[in-house]
């Protein structure tokens, strides 16, 4: 049913619609994009784990484990290897055997004369008492940079400290000051959402929600994707299982809107320059605009047949090659981020009242989170160093525990102990009440005797 000659507005271009009208030139080549909230401050209480990734610290922490056995191996492999050699009985003299038992039994004055001589045996270095809990506090400390005295003078062990300590001192500790001191001058943030990769990774794992504009064209690439727009889709239909229909929103504003409310964390997709210039109207720090994931085209929809076409593509091309169309195109978008209704403004005026009172309310307690998340460099404060006094709680809670299991296992071998000695004092008693009770006897018996013989 034919209800106009032809559409002046924009529209997205698509085979469906080829069929059944024809398109003018493009008029607007624009991409596709989405758009969630500026990366936020990340929690400063685990400050102290960042400056290495998570794939470092499993190594790291094997390496100061294994570090403490390896130095014990070092210094107790040579005292395994030099064992003492038992002087045989027999020598052997080319091809004649000696047996020195034989020949000490004939010449007992000559080896005892012999034997009397004194001897200088080379002296032979024991290995230290306790030597493996000292490797491992020993390392322990060198790597904590803590002052520790040279465990073992010889030399494999020295090169081996001197390995530790440049590994300990260069490779970590410089490393790690350098890069926790920069991330407290300028604090970490969230990782960026830019690509569909990503929003499809939040929307799984953190409950992301994605909005789109009602019959807008990327309704329809997700309606009509493949792969990664098709699982979007299903996703966004599994936001609210009562409504499926819920992540249709009136126009993208609204869905800027959504996302500088901030209560949960949402995404906006729609075109880029849509969303470029209504993030400028709510403030661009505050949101992150995603790289351009498709281009879309727009024209001049006419019936097929159409003889004003060719005329129309013509004045089409003109003002394309000028660049009238891009200036007006973002007149247009100005224009309309200026359009905001009465009530629109008095919401804003409210809003922006409210965030006045609360500023001031809370200027003798604490900075605002939005200005704290502006600063790009400020100085340290005791926020920033509470992981430091987490890992301090942490440590000394693990030590009280340790203390504890020891003093309950000093208590158990304790009680041992004291039932040992009292069955020992036990039988010592016994062992004296039989020995009187035997003397009584004797002393009796010896007597009855006595009065017998007399």
């Amino acid at each position: 049913m034919q209800l106009a000659d032809f559409f002046l507005g924009d529209v997205g271009l698509s085979w469906e619609r080829r069929k059944a009208i024809e398109f003018s030139f493009f008029t607007l080549a624009d991409s596709g994009a989405f758009a969630t909230h500026a990366p936020r401050r990340l929690n400063e209480a685990l400050a102290i784990m960042r400056p290495f990734k998570l794939d470092i610290w499993p190594y790291l922490i094997l390496t100061i484990v294994f570090s403490g056995p390896i130095f014990y191996g070092i210094i107790a492999l040579p005292h395994k290897w030099r064992r003492r050699q038992v002087a045989l009985d027999v020598e052997q003299l080319g091809e004649l055997c000696i047996y020195m038992a034989y020949i000490k039994e004939i010449t007992p004055c000559v080896l005892l004369m012999r034997s009397r001589r004194p001897r200088r045996t080379p002296p032979q270095s024991e290995m230290p008492p306790q030597l493996f809990e000292r490797c491992i506090w020993f390392t322990l400390r060198l790597f904590l940079k803590q002052s520790c005295h040279e465990l073992y003078h010889d030399y494999r062990a020295k090169f081996l400290t001197i390995v530790y300590w440049i590994a300990a001192t260069y490779v970590l500790a410089d490393v790690y000051s350098a890069q926790l001191t920069s991330q407290f001058a300028r604090p970490a943030r969230e990782a960026p959402i830019n690509t569909l990769q990503r929003l499809q990774f939040v929307m799984q794992q953190d409950g992301y929600r994605l909005y789109v504009e009602k019959e807008s064209s990327s309704l329809e690439m997700l309606e009509n994707g493949t792969e990664l727009f098709r699982q979007l889709y299903a996703l966004m239909r599994q936001q609210q299982p009562d409504d499926h229909r819920a992540f249709l929103i009136d126009s993208v504003e609204a869905g800027i809107k959504l996302i500088a409310d901030g209560r949960e964390n949402k995404a906006v997709l729609g075109g880029r320059e849509t969303l470029y210039f209504n993030i400028q109207q709510y403030g661009a720090k505050n949101f992150q605009l995603s790289q351009k994931l498709y281009t879309r085209y727009s024209a001049v929809a006419v019936q097929i047949g159409c003889p004003f076409l060719d005329s129309l593509n013509d004045v089409l091309m003109h003002l394309f090659e000028g660049g009238i169309l891009d200036k007006m195109t973002t007149a247009e978008y100005e224009a309309q981020a200026r359009m905001m209704t009465k009530d629109q403004a008095k919401q804003s005026k409210e809003l922006a009242a409210a965030e006045n009172a609360n500023t001031k309310s809370n200027e003798a307690k604490a900075q605002p989170q939005h200005a704290q998340d502006n600063e790009m460099i400020s100085a340290l404060n005791l926020r920033m160093l509470q992981g430091a006094f987490i890992a301090l709680a942490v440590g000394s809670l693990t030590a009280a525990l340790m203390l504890l299991l020891e003093l309950c296992y000093r208590r158990l071998n304790l009680a041992q102990s004291l039932r040992r000695r009292r069955l020992r004092w036990l039988r010592r008693w016994r062992r004296l009440q039989l020995l009187q009770l035997f003397q009584m006897l004797r002393q009796l018996s010896v007597r009855i005797f006595a009065q017998n013989l007399g």
